[in-house]
C-alpha cells in the first residue's frame, strides 16, 4: 500500500527504483547522487563529516566549481579498501549473527520524498521477518551518527 497505514498501524510505503547501480560508471552513479540526498550526505548536513561540509556537498548538488580546487580525493585509498571490503563485511555480519544478507545494487526514492535516495548495499531478514537495508560504513562515521542514520533508516525503510 503506497503512503496508506497498514493493518498494524504503521505507515508502509513501496520504494521505486530509481537505477540498477552494478554496472553504472563512476561518473553516472555520482550524476544519479546529485538528484537527491542519501545517507553519506546526512554527515555533511549535520557538519559531522571527516569528508566533506555542507558547502561541498552544495556545490556537488548543484554543480558548482569552488574558486579553489582541493586535492583530488586525498583519500581515495580509504574509500577503495572500504569499497572492496563491503562484501567481505556482510558476509562476516552474516556468520556472526545468522541473518541471511543479499547483495542489492540499486538506487531507490522514497515515493513521499522523492529528495531522499537511498543507496542500498545489502538487504537483509531480521529475526521479526521484516525485509531491512543496510550500507556498509565507515565506523567512526556509523558512531558519530548513528541515531541520525537510524532516523533517516526508518524513514526510508518501506515494508
Amino acid at each position: 500500500m503506497l503512503g496508506g497505514i497498514g493493518m498494524n498501524n504503521k505507515a508502509e510505503y513501496t520504494p521505486e527504483k530509481v537505477v540498477d547501480i552494478s554496472n553504472l560508471s563512476r561518473e553516472d552513479w555520482l550524476e544519479y547522487r546529485k538528484k537527491g540526498i542519501g545517507g553519506s550526505d546526512v554527515a555533511a548536513i549535520m557538519g559531522i563529516s571527516p569528508f566533506a561540509t555542507i558547502r561541498d556537498l552544495f556545490y556537488n548538488k548543484t554543480g558548482v566549481q569552488p574558486v579553489i580546487q582541493e586535492e583530488e580525493e586525498s583519500n581515495w585509498v580509504a574509500k577503495e579498501v572500504g569499497h572492496r571490503l563491503e562484501d567481505l563485511v556482510a558476509e562476516i555480519f552474516s556468520k556472526k549473527t545468522g541473518l541471511e544478507v543479499f547483495p542489492v545494487r540499486v538506487m531507490f526514492r522514497h515515493p513521499l520524498y522523492p529528495f531522499m535516495l537511498a543507496d542500498v548495499d545489502f538487504l537483509f531478514v531480521c529475526r521479526m521477518g521484516h525485509l531491512r537495508f543496510w550500507n556498509v560504513k565507515p565506523a567512526i562515521i556509523m558512531r558519530k551518527i548513528s541515531g541520525l542514520m537510524r532516523v533517516f533508516q526508518l524513514i526510508m525503510c518501506c515494508r
